[in-house]
């Protein structure tokens, strides 16, 4: 038993460079399989979701819906119509061509929004004005009222910002 390690332990001593090396090729090589197996599964699945009339991109970022879904001998061939509804244009492409399906929707920039902000500000100011007693500093009030107004015009040039 003795003389096994004590031959194991030679060989260990002459041919450690090697061992090492092949502990580091794993241990990039394994990692790198994962990720290229993760991305066959999400590319498969992408695939299996296309159906006619999905919205999709296309990785050279042509957007376009899905008309038809032909098998051929090369794979899937996908029909897309691409444009706007006046002069619309269609494209037979790869189905591995399509980068994703279009989830978006149009960004409309709401421009009542910044009033909504200020009415509020204002009707924060009218119930804080109306909290505080009336009876001996009503003319205290005015003039906290008349020095908050110009105080209101700064928060809302910042809140619009």
């Amino acid at each position: 038993m003795n003389l096994l390690l004590s031959a194991f332990g030679d060989w260990m001593a002459k041919n450690w460079m090697i061992l090492v090396l092949i502990v580091l090729a794993i241990a990039l090589l394994v990692p790198t399989y994962l990720r290229q197996k993760k991305e066959v599964n999400a590319r498969n699945e992408l695939n299996n979701t296309i159906k006619k009339g999905t919205k999709i991109i296309t990785t050279a970022g042509v957007y376009g819906v899905v008309e038809s879904i032909e098998d051929t001998t090369d794979g899937k061939v996908v029909t897309i119509v691409t444009g706007n509804t006046k002069n619309p244009t269609t494209m037979t492409i790869h189905i591995n061509a399509i980068g994703g399906i279009d989830n978006k929707t149009p960004v409309v920039a709401d421009k009542t929004e910044p009033e909504t902000k200020v009415e509020k500000l204002e009707k924060v100011e009218k119930a804080e004005v109306a909290e505080e007693p009336k009876a001996e500093k009503e003319p205290e009030t005015q003039e906290k009222t008349k020095a908050k107004k110009p105080a209101t015009k700064k928060t809302t040039k910042k809140s619009t910002k």
